[in-house]
């Protein structure tokens, strides 16, 4: 099973010096993703629901 993200890499399975992308029985793989929000200035901010 590959792991999840790996499509962003497309060359990582024939690349000898990355780690392996195959999760096998017992192995734990942990994932982190980090969204970032923000307002351009003079951007009018809308009400959210009441």
């Amino acid at each position: 099973m590959n792991r999840p993200g790996d499509a962003a890499l497309p060359g990582l399975p024939s690349r000898p010096e990355f780690p392996s992308t195959v999760l096998r029985p017992g192995e734990v793989f942990r994932s982190e993703t980090v969204y970032g929000f923000g307002v351009r200035e003079g951007t009018p901010v809308r009400p959210g629901p009441s």
